[in-house]
């Protein structure tokens, strides 16, 4: 329920070629237990009746947005220009929030006022009715996380840096569908462009980037009951992110490159979780049979702070077959 006082909130669909799925996302939206907000979708440049659809929901909070199409971060972006809300949230087009998601997020922003980020569970479900098990349990670090209640509610607060905690982790939580921003928080933050390999494999993901970068200026905080139910299909962006084996490294050596205000405790963090990644990317490239590439990488993982686990991966292949090391991993110097 809406309380007197509670600070507006922006809801933002983008939205492409989603006239499937449209309906019943805006529904879960409209069926929420907080109805203060307004509900921006963005149909980014469609080519079904997504618009139509969306247009055809009668609700004065609704608003809908055509523009060209430019990707979901662009998309993201122009709702975000043209929201009014204090908090901001997001939903795909194809997922569906619980009823309370959007009260539990406001009742935590409104007794924390230190906090500026949440991410709530979630759990996945197929076009067959299969439930899959929930998101948390790819998240084993948060167990080791610093935490205290928050306030009032379920919530949990990260105490300390956020960033810090956070961006060791080995899946991230960045799921923006299950998040909730302060706008102050995240209204000047460019988009980055989903990229793709020419094997239609993802490079960089645009999500992590928005969101480590959004961990790296507030506190956050966490919800661990599922509040939104993602849907797997087979046009999912995200189908082929176990194969991305480098697109972590490339936004994670993006925010090395960017953020140049970090605190000392979150560089070396940032440093150290860039450093797993060059071993993780090695360790991939090796299983392909691009050994002179993964030593490569394992000499740039040692020289980020992981010089044991890059030891290892190194000793494990057949050296034999090595044939050197790429010119882009030579004369690499170490600080660590």
């Amino acid at each position: 329920m809406t309380r007197r006082g509670d600070p507006p909130v922006s809801v933002i669909i983008p939205a492409y070629n989603s006239e499937r799925y449209i309906g019943e996302a805006i529904a879960s939206v409209l069926g929420q237990t907080h109805e203060d907000f307004e509900l921006i979708v963005v149909d980014d440049g469609s080519t079904d009746r997504t618009q139509d659809r969306a247009s055809a929901i009668r609700d004065d909070r609704i608003h809908v947005i055509a523009t060209a199409n430019q990707g979901v971060g662009a998309a993201r972006k122009t709702g975000l220009d043209a929201a009014a809300g204090q908090i901001i949230t997001y939903l795909d087009a194809d997922d569906r929030w619980r009823p309370e998601k959007l009260a539990t997020e406001v009742e935590l922003f409104r007794a924390e006022p230190e906090v500026g980020v949440t991410f709530a569970n979630f759990v996945r479900f197929t076009e067959a009715g299969e439930w899959l098990p929930d998101q948390f349990q790819f998240y084993r670090e948060l167990s080791g996380v610093r935490t205290r209640p928050a306030a009032v509610g379920p919530g949990r607060v990260i105490e300390g840096s956020a960033f810090e905690a956070l961006v060791g982790f080995g899946e991230f939580p960045t799921f923006q569908q299950a998040m909730a921003f302060r706008a102050e928080v995240v209204s000047d933050l460019e988009p980055a462009s989903m990229e793709w390999d020419a094997e239609g494999v993802i490079t960089f993901h645009e999500d992590l980037d928005f969101c480590l970068r959004a961990f790296a200026r507030t506190g956050v905080a966490y919800f661990t009951e599922p509040l939104v139910e993602v849907r797997r299909h087979e046009g999912n962006a995200t189908a082929e992110w176990d194969k991305a084996y480098r697109a972590k490294l490339n936004n994670l050596l993006a925010l090395e490159l960017d953020l140049k205000d970090l605190k000392p405790g979150d560089r070396r963090a940032l440093r150290r979780r860039t450093g797993k990644e060059w071993v993780w990317v090695g360790r991939a490239e090796a299983r392909r049979g691009r050994l002179g590439t993964a030593l490569g990488c394992y000499v740039r993982g040692a020289a980020a702070g992981q010089p044991l686990s890059a030891g290892k991966a190194a000793l494990a292949l057949p050296r034999d077959r090595v044939r050197g090391v790429p010119p882009s991993a030579r004369n690499l110097r170490s600080d660590s």
